[in-house]
């Protein structure tokens, strides 16, 4: 037996919310706003701020969106394309590998909190006003304000120059942490940070994705919060509209999470099956198809084959999801066999075999003009230099060599059938 969600929490994906505002519950929208004139509202100053960096284990595949603190709905009505993936939100599309070298660092500033007076006579008087005519199942009673960072670096697979990096990003984490005042990063540091291979910014402030370097990113950072018009919103607090408009009725507004079981099997699958889409076409630029078209044609058009693939898959997936959802956000009463939905006949069968498939095979980024790769070049060239920017390609290139004379025979595989009951 469900009950009914009270009041709910939601990262600020769309920046256009306010108080006021109305908010779909079931696709994780917002709606139109109310006349906030007649609204009585207080601000509460916070400044609290928290700065990290997490390392993570090689042998598991974080789900970024869900360390970062995005709630479970949105990030389920994100990747169904309810909710776009822009902000924070598009770090459900992150396109590379995380393993060992891989450092994610965190700058979260709460700077204040606007939220709506709790006033009886105001809740009455909006009563008598005409309601809104539109899916609302919630409005936002509260917005939040600040800095809110997540950066991803890729540190290269060099121990000495890792350590030397996390030394660094320790004293930088304790510096912000602090609010220490006068930065002063040392040039043998800067060197430092310029050996990382790639640095991936995610924000709900634009400007800020903008800057192409750390650690101009990590100067900014004390003077950016002094100022409260920089910061930007951060989260909602989402009230039910029942609370406020008494006549509408349960079966309009109501909203119900999914549970957990169900909602962990569709996330799973469908970012599962969204990063390695993402890698596989983010992964060949222009320079690598060239030379893989000139020394690896059979290989590039199996990519491709298994890429267009998977896409169509991916897609007949989320349409299915995006009505399911709705239904059991809504209580409806439904009967589902999630088997039917991600495996639903032959053809999609075999597409997400081919998902699978590519995933094994860890079809990794190299970039041929990094690597030194030059027209004319013949395969063995083309893997000595790859092996030589990319000291884990070695392993990687033995291990396809070697199985390419080993026969793979694979099992086929049954997903369970669940029931999904929402009662009313």
């Amino acid at each position: 037996m469900h009950s009914l969600t009270e009041t709910i929490t939601r990262t600020a994906i769309d920046i256009s919310g306010r108080v006021g505002s109305l908010y779909d519950g079931w696709r994780d929208q917002i709606l139109g706003t109310l006349d906030i004139n007649t609204m009585k509202t207080s601000t509460i100053r916070s400044r609290s701020l928290l700065c990290k960096v997490q390392k993570y284990d090689m042998n598991k595949s974080p789900n970024l969106a869900q360390m970062i603190g995005i709630e479970d709905e949105l990030r389920l009505s994100t990747l169904v394309n309810f909710v776009p993936k822009i902000g924070l939100s598009s770090i459900i599309d992150y396109p590379y590998s995380i393993n060992k070298y891989t450092r994610c660092f965190r700058y979260h500033y709460l700077d204040r909190k606007e939220h709506l007076f709790n006033d009886q006579n105001q809740i009455e008087k909006w009563n008598k006003t005409s309601m809104p005519d539109n899916s609302a199942t919630h409005m936002i009673t509260e917005i939040s304000f600040g800095i809110d960072i997540v950066v991803i670096l890729q540190l290269p697979s060099h121990d000495k120059l890792v350590n030397d990096i996390d030394a660094a990003l320790e004293k930088i984490q304790h510096h912000l942490q602090n609010s220490l005042e006068n930065m002063i990063i040392a040039s043998d540091v800067e060197r430092l940070f310029d050996q990382i291979l790639f640095t991936t910014v995610y924000s709900n402030i634009p400007k800020l994705v903008q800057i192409e370097k750390f650690l101009d990113l990590c100067r900014n950072l004390n003077q950016l919060k002094k100022n409260p018009t920089d910061c930007e919103l951060l989260k909602y607090r989402l009230t039910p509209i029942k609370w406020f408009f008494l006549e509408y009725t349960e079966d309009v507004t109501r909203y119900f999470p999914l549970e957990s079981e169900f909602r962990d099997i569709f996330e799973n699958d469908l970012l599962q099956s969204s990063i390695v889409l993402k890698q596989a076409c983010s992964r060949l630029d222009e320079n690598t198809r060239r030379f893989l078209q000139k020394h690896l044609a059979l290989q590039l058009l199996e990519v491709h084959q298994l890429y267009s693939q998977g896409k169509i898959y991916h897609e007949d997936v989320i349409q299915r999801l995006q009505s399911l959802i709705i239904m059991i956000r809504n209580g409806q009463e439904i009967d589902v066999d999630i088997g039917q939905i991600f495996r639903n006949e032959p053809h999609l069968q075999a597409k997400a075999d081919m998902i699978s498939e590519l995933q094994r095979q860890e079809f990794e980024y190299c970039n041929a003009a990094d690597c030194g790769i030059q027209d004319g070049d013949d395969q063995t060239i083309i893997e000595q230099k790859l092996t030589h920017a990319y000291p884990m390609v070695a392993e990687k290139l033995a291990a396809v060599k070697e199985s390419r004379q080993i026969i793979m025979k694979q099992q086929d595989y049954e997903v369970p059938r669940y029931s999904i009951t929402t009662e009313k």
